[in-house]
């Protein structure tokens, strides 16, 4: 008998890496993509959802997608660098986007379910946290969240932060406070998801779709100054493999919260890790990761892409 494939919905700002993750996802044989939502962040959210609709075009996804916010809780888009950099180049298509938009296709797709829901976040938590906070009933809907975002150590946009936690500190705090179970694929554990020349060349090799991929991999990386020969970090893809294959990553559980006020430190996330610390450790952070099974389960599923 077929196993239950887990029910989840995707939250992305589509970056080269959101697009790896959400076409691993959405061919992934354990798992059900309900639904897709977008925010702001990698680049301005009329960008983002270009990105999102030509994608799902192009690559022939059946999946129901939503629009959601533009800007951070309080309005202050500090992070986001408003460019081209992140445009796909994928062929211009109509968008068929539910006009409900995020938060109310969120709880919708939520509360259309019998059983719980994953929700996979790979950009701000904005859309996250205004879910939470109008509809709070959901929080008993959804098993647990896995994101991208945060670092134990060292951030990207800061010295302190990590980017998609920096757009909206306060949409972090929201939701690593919010009672509901956290999975935290930080950059102690993407940045060393690196893709080199050999690996991007093997999956080009497996079909069109796989191609046109790579593509895209590229042209966006190649924006940012990431070379294959150096390897090009596909963070996003953390969540999908953490949800296929847990044990390909080594975790810790620790309380984590969110700085918002700090001058120097604002969105870093900080882990307690001290060993007498009695606050709740309400979030698993993934801290280790097996580079070549996280490389085998990710091709496995992109070399079956031709088969849909």
């Amino acid at each position: 008998m077929d196993c239950e494939k887990i029910k989840i919905l995707i939250d992305t700002d589509p970056g080269y890496d959101d697009a790896a993750a959400i076409i691993a996802a959405a061919f992934s044989s354990k798992l059900d993509l309900l639904g897709l939502t977008t925010v702001f962040g990698n680049t301005s959210l009329d960008i983002v959802n270009r990105n999102a609709a030509s994608m799902i075009e192009y690559f022939n996804l059946d999946i129901s997608y939503a629009f959601g916010e533009k800007e951070p809780l309080n309005g202050k888009n500090t992070a986001t660098e408003v460019s081209e950099k992140d445009v796909f180049g994928l062929p211009e298509c109509e968008t068929k986007e539910d006009k409900r938009g995020a938060v109310e296709f969120l709880k919708d797709k939520l509360e259309g379910e019998s059983g719980l829901v994953t929700l996979v976040t790979l950009g701000p938590l904005t859309n996250i946290s205004k879910l939470l906070k109008t509809h709070p009933g959901c929080k008993k809907k959804i098993e647990k969240i896995i994101m991208m975002g945060g670092a134990l150590n060292t951030g990207n946009i800061t010295s302190a932060a990590e980017f998609n936690i920096y757009c909206d500190p306060e949409a972090a705090k929201d939701v690593f406070g919010s009672g509901i179970e956290i999975v935290m694929a930080g950059l102690d554990v993407t940045r060393e998801t690196r893709l080199y020349g050999h690996d991007l060349e093997k999956l080009s090799g497996f079909g069109d779709k796989q191609r046109k991929l790579v593509e895209i991999i590229k042209d966006c990386s190649a924006k940012y100054s990431l070379k294959p020969e150096k390897g090009i970090p596909v963070h996003d893809v953390c969540t999908i493999m953490y949800l296929l294959e847990p044990e390909i990553f080594g975790t810790e559980k620790y309380n984590v919260d969110v700085e918002t006020r700090g001058e120097i430190t604002r969105g870093m996330t900080l882990a307690d890790r001290r060993p007498f610390s009695n606050l709740e450790k309400n979030t698993t952070v993934l801290t280790k990761i097996n580079i070549e099974k996280f490389k085998e389960v990710f091709f496995g599923i992109m070399a079956e892409i031709q088969r849909f």
